[in-house]
């Protein structure tokens, strides 16, 4: 898979998960720390990133991110 279809991939399920926009996921997953690039390359790493969506947007009451492994 190339990165940006793991990033496209990564951005969809955390949408789907916290039931927004997929624009409002990649705005906030575009101010992620250079550092951080990295996580798309596994299941723990895209963990992060719903979490770094959800603190960002102030979603509350959801149960985490957890993307399903195949």
């Amino acid at each position: 898979m190339t990165a940006q279809h793991l990033e496209q991939t990564a951005a969809h399920d955390i949408a789907a998960h916290y039931r927004i926009a997929m624009a409002t996921v990649h705005d906030r997953l575009d101010t992620i720390p250079r550092e951080m690039i990295g996580l798309y390359g596994s299941p723990f790493g895209w963990t992060v990133l719903g979490e770094y969506v959800a603190a960002a947007l102030c979603i509350e009451g959801r149960a985490p991110f957890m993307p399903t492994v195949h």
